[in-house]
């Protein structure tokens, strides 16, 4: 069964672009633009992996990290953010986060990323 990857990304086009790029590298994905939504997916499908866009989601993004994990303890989280500040970093890491990655994101890094995560992580 192929490993699966969930991106909760709150903007529609970006979201789609995470998507599409993950596809491209032969996962299959999920978007969800709501932290609730994403929530709802983790109970019934197991995700080896979660893109979760620190930035965009509608909640306290230490507390959807903190729900994410919860729910789904073995999906590999990876953090998108355009805060590239050492003590947030830290925080989130101290959470559960697999990899901290700061936008604008390269593609060949995401891959790396997202496909070390989906080998490891379900």
């Amino acid at each position: 069964m192929p490993k699966r990857v969930l991106i909760i990304e709150g903007d529609g086009q970006s979201g789609q672009n995470l998507l599409d790029l993950t596809r491209k590298f032969g996962l299959e994905a999920d978007l969800c633009e709501k932290v609730a939504e994403g929530l709802g997916k983790l109970v019934h499908i197991p995700y080896a992996c979660v893109v979760l866009d620190m930035d965009s989601v509608e909640i306290n993004p230490v507390e959807a990290l903190i729900a994410l994990k919860g729910i789904s303890p073995r999906s590999y989280i990876v953090a998108l953010t355009g805060n590239d500040e050492i003590g947030f970093e830290k925080e989130i890491r101290l959470k559960g986060v697999f990899y901290y990655l700061t936008k604008p994101i390269e593609e060949k890094e995401f891959e790396e990323v997202v496909m070390r995560a989906s080998s490891i992580g379900g």
